[in-house]
């Protein structure tokens, strides 16, 4: 397990998703929060912009 652990929010965007790839080649682990997850990778899926989609979101994280 890494040291250091980042959430991503849009991982799967233009630039979420490159900000996950640089940081895990740094060997970062990499959690990415995307509304539909790609599959690839450690992702969650959630909708930031809906207060009650967030709070299950998190603790989905716990779940990850």
């Amino acid at each position: 397990m890494a040291e250091r652990v980042a959430l991503v929010a849009g991982a799967n965007g233009l630039i979420g998703r490159h900000l996950a790839v640089h940081l895990a080649s740094r060997g970062w682990e990499v959690i990415g929060l995307s509304r539909k997850p790609s599959g690839s990778g450690r992702q969650v899926a959630v909708d930031l912009s809906d207060a009650d989609d967030a709070r299950a979101g998190a603790d989905r994280l716990t779940e990850v």
